[in-house]
């Protein structure tokens, strides 16, 4: 997680700069927060909920402390299929590079969660390794999804069409592919409801 901070911290920023405004944003399993400190920089009037489980969740707090967002943050440790979340309260929820660990029905279950979290309009956002339709490439995605598998009870790789249908199937609508950074993409989504 800390190797990673820098690389993931600049596809979070350029991506940040790409989906415009939030005010709200959720992050599940943040790691070291990334995502969490590009949203609140990008946007200077907006908190954040912050959570993952207990070792991880200081690392977020350490990250966040030095970049002095520390009081537009509340930090909720516990299991991100467990903790208690509002229904359509927030205008971002980010699942940065945790669905491929979850299995097929723990990305259902955790879309569905983020989905609900939002207000309609409300984006999510989900940073992931995907990989192509037919399952050839590309390379580095599907490294890391054999790392998934090897190292997680549940790991998985998912094609961009799979991604696509799991985002829909969750209430999310307008799905996207970004290129924020080389070798890194994120796809959003909105929830139904919102405006166009």
């Amino acid at each position: 997680m800390r190797a990673t901070f820098p690389t993931q911290l600049a596809a979070a920023s350029r991506t940040a700069e790409m989906v415009g405004p939030v005010a709200y944003v959720l992050d599940l399993g943040a790691g070291g927060a990334p995502w969490t400190i590009s949203l609140l920089h990008a946007n200077p009037q907006a908190h954040a909920v912050v959570n993952d489980l207990a070792p991880v969740i200081e690392v977020a707090r350490e990250n966040v402390a030095q970049q002095g967002l520390t009081e537009r943050c509340e930090f909720r440790e516990g299991d991100y299929f467990a903790i208690s979340l509002p229904d359509a309260a927030f205008d971002a929820v980010v699942l940065g590079h945790v669905l491929r660990a979850e299995g097929l029905d723990g990305a259902q279950q955790l879309l569905r969660r983020a989905v609900d979290a939002l207000r309609p309009g409300g984006l999510v956002v989900v940073a992931d390794y995907f990989v192509d339709d037919d399952r050839r490439g590309p390379l580095n995605a599907l490294l890391l999804g054999v790392t998934m598998m090897a190292s997680t009870p549940a790991g998985s790789t998912y094609t961009y069409a799979e991604f696509k249908s799991l985002l829909a199937a969750a209430g999310a609508e307008r799905v996207e592919v970004l290129r924020p950074v080389p070798f890194q993409e994120v796809m959003i989504g909105r929830k139904a409801g919102g405006r166009t």
